[in-house]
């Protein structure tokens, strides 16, 4: 400032709880004080209040040197969270005020390779290739399946509707014939002596059908048990408690076609994986025109006021590039081409992304929960959420993958992770959170929430809309965004996110040593 100016803290901790409690924007608050000062009693002497720009630049001045952070570390996880909640939130401000310097952690730096076998397979459970077919018979046969399951739910099993399209993958591939022989034996039930048994069935069936990555049902880390289910023919209670989908197989007894069809399901995901972890070996540094393109962009070591990405930790590794993949979104970044991520084909669901960056604003924030509703780190996106913000922020800021990611895209996160980066997210478990699963017409209910706590209840304790209630508080601050510098918008985020943080650490009985106790979201 210019130190003919004043300000008491209590002037810009009152705007802070204002803007945190309700949509008052700064020009609000400004007029609000501005007649406060004017209406004093008849006989007092009258000292204007500063004008607004100069409030303004007294705000963000006390904002820059006030200790307002917490290390966006949850004490209760001790470390690294195992659970992470994604979501994007709607608080962008105008494209035309993007200055270029936004450094999310999709961008790629130096220090990226190039992975040069990784390309795009189809995952899906029946596929092509697990079924030894061309693509339009296995999604025809995917179709049949799906519409008779439909049928038999409604007591009409008339097997004869769709035999021809089961015989026509039969004769080309074990797995087709092993899915016809269980169809005929699941038709055989009786729907009323034996309606538990026909009803699980009808699930399984169902889960093959829908439009969903293989390693929904069998996780890599499940292999071995898996293998023990299919030997023994019995249930395996790890397993039950660990997948989905083998717990819907604990409800009934399985007929014995079912251990047919998921020891070659089986089969087929271990030849899948084995050749998503054979393609990510084959790297190479960049190249000198590659190095060249990313010193263009190059803000290593800038601080999240410039780069808009608030974590608590410098990344622990880059961000590759992947030249087989077309439209890498890592490579249209470097060269300031349009990343939109709302592409789908028929393996996946049919939700698509929501677009955030309409009427000319930006693409808002992706941020990162612990189960504690502490957030972990955000960053702001330049365009439209995608899956490969929430693939570069867990990639490039964690030294170990989560066990668990919940997000409300994870049918195509999933499939998107496994096939970029297989060894770091081998454990994980993807799954759609509970609110967004209802929408997931599609997908295996194996990549839902609500399968996950039924096969291990002590996972209730996780409430997964923990980002949509943060992003409550977050979007008063939306009107406000909505017209900022992007410097500006940054520090107002940052602000948000630490005020959040406050309250969460503060119900957790945790005080950081900055903790101004009269400051409350």
């Amino acid at each position: 400032m210019d130190n003919k100016h004043a300000f008491t803290r209590s002037v810009f901790d009152e705007f802070l709880n204002q803007f945190t409690l309700s949509e008052t924007t700064l020009v609000a608050y400004w007029r609000s004080t501005h007649r406060r000062y004017l209406a004093r009693p008849h006989g007092t002497s009258i000292i204007p209040f500063c004008a607004e720009e100069t409030f303004r630049m007294a705000f963000y001045s006390f904002q820059r040197v006030h200790r307002l952070e917490t290390d966006m570390h949850c004490p209760e996880c001790l470390g690294e969270s195992d659970v992470v909640i994604c979501d994007g939130c709607v608080v962008a401000f105008e494209k035309r005020r993007l200055t270029g310097r936004l450094r999310p952690p999709t961008m790629p730096d130096e220090g990226s390779e190039v992975k040069e076998a990784v390309q795009l397979l189809s995952l899906a459970t029946l596929s092509d290739t697990s079924l030894s077919v061309s693509k339009k018979e296995a999604a025809d046969f995917r179709t049949s399946l799906d519409d008779w399951a439909a049928r038999a739910k409604k007591h009409l099993i008339k097997l004869s509707l769709v035999k021809d399209d089961l015989d026509l993958v039969a004769k080309n591939g074990k797995l087709g014939k092993a899915i016809q022989k269980l169809v005929e034996e699941v038709a055989a039930l009786h729907p009323l002596e034996q309606g538990d048994q026909r009803a699980m069935h009808l699930k399984f069936l169902q889960e093959l059908a829908a439009r969903s990555a293989i390693f929904f049902l069998i996780h890599p880390q499940d292999f071995k048990l898996v293998a023990q289910f299919v030997q023994s023919r019995t249930e395996v209670e790890a397993l039950r408690k660990r997948a989905p989908l083998f717990h819907l197989l604990s409800t009934a007894e399985p007929l014995r076609p079912v251990y047919t069809v998921v020891g070659l399901l089986l089969l087929h995901a271990r030849q899948l994986w084995k050749q998503l972890v054979a393609n990510l070996r084959q790297s190479r540094p960049l190249s000198p025109d590659e190095l060249e393109l990313v010193s263009e962009h190059d803000f290593k070591g800038h601080a999240w006021q410039t780069t808009g990405a608030i974590y608590p930790d410098s990344p622990v590794r880059s961000r590759p590039l992947y030249k087989r993949i077309p439209g890498d979104a890592g490579m249209k970044r470097l060269k300031n081409l349009p990343v939109i991520d709302a592409t789908r084909n028929s393996d996946e669901c049919n939700k698509l992304y929501s677009t955030y960056g309409k009427n000319g604003l930006t693409g808002g924030m992706m941020g990162l929960w612990c189960p504690h509703g502490v957030c972990i780190g955000a960053h702001l996106m330049s365009s439209a959420e995608g899956r490969d913000e929430v693939f570069s922020a867990l990639f490039t800021r964690r030294k170990k993958a989560p066990n668990i990611v919940i997000y409300d895209f994870s049918c195509q996160l999933g499939p998107y992770c496994w096939i970029r980066a297989p060894e770091y997210f081998a454990e994980t478990r993807f799954y759609v959170d509970q609110l967004h699963s209802y929408n997931h017409t599609d997908c295996a209910k194996s990549a839902q929430w609500a399968s996950a706590v039924r096969a291990d209840p002590d996972l209730k304790r996780i409430n997964t809309s923990l980002a949509e209630t943060a992003h409550a508080t977050l979007r008063r601050i939306k009107k406000s965004i909505s017209y900022m510098l992007e410097m500006h918008a940054i520090l107002f985020l940052w602000v948000s996110i630490q005020l959040f943080n406050r309250r969460k650490l503060r119900k957790m009985g945790h005080r950081d040593r900055h903790f101004p106790s009269e400051i409350d979201v």
